[in-house]
């Protein structure tokens, strides 16, 4: 399977150890990356401080650039929330309305494509350190999600 990968602005410039390391865990379960180099960003920054105009022009050259059939993957999941829960309001009913249902369609983010499109849980890795988790409010009363998570 080929997927093309959605690499937030903030991990290219800030973190693109992420970027390179996610490539290789989707090429290590068997996916194909195409990586488009014209992409920049979803749009969020301007979007929370009000700039929709702006965030709606960054929003269709996202949208034109994922015109295809493929699963788009990153490792950003505030962007492919972007996608999923802001971009609706902005393209609904416009000229781009069924082209951003095709990329939202198709939008994840790495671990849930992993787990829930790929079925994959274990990638072999191993974590030597610690790990801080961070349950927000709306997780906590979600008494499932806490017991598959070993928190009580």
């Amino acid at each position: 399977m080929i997927v093309d990968i959605f690499i937030p602005c903030y991990i290219d410039q800030v973190y693109p150890g992420t970027a390179l390391n996610m490539v290789k865990v989707l090429e290590k379960v068997g996916c194909g990356v195409n990586y488009n180099t014209d992409q920049t960003c979803c749009g969020m920054p301007a979007f929370h401080e009000g700039y929709r105009d702006h965030c709606k022009e960054i929003g269709e050259k996202l949208i034109y650039e994922f015109q295809n059939d493929r699963y788009i993957v990153s490792p950003g999941a505030s962007c492919v929330s972007m996608v999923k829960n802001y971009y609706p309001e902005l393209f609904h009913n416009s000229s781009l309305h069924n082209e951003y249902k095709q990329v939202q369609k198709y939008f994840y983010e790495f671990s849930d494509f992993l787990v829930n499109v790929m079925h994959v849980s274990d990638v072999g890795a191993r974590l030597v350190g610690r790990l801080y988790l961070w349950i927000t409010a709306r997780l906590c009363v979600n008494a499932e999600f806490m017991k598959a998570l070993g928190c009580f």
